[in-house]
């Protein structure tokens, strides 16, 4: 797997691919509470704490990325 995640192709398909998947998994989850009644405050805080959540799963999963493709990114 490491030797693939060098390819720039591969790499890119990844990222797109989690991109894409925690979208879908977020937006489930949200569609699926707002059917079952959520609404108001509730509903609005839900939604910026998925929101928040799927940002956070986004960035840990390129991280992770990243350190296998053996790059190495310092802030």
């Amino acid at each position: 797997t490491n030797m693939r995640l060098q390819q720039a192709g591969y790499f890119a398909t990844m990222v797109l691919f989690l991109i894409t998947a925690t979208f879908h998994g977020v937006n489930g989850v949200y569609n699926a509470l707002v059917n079952q009644g959520l609404s108001g405050t509730q509903q609005s805080v839900i939604k910026y704490g998925l929101a928040l959540g799927g940002i956070v799963l986004i960035a840990q999963g390129i991280r992770v990325a990243l350190a296998m493709a053996g790059i190495s990114i310092s802030l």
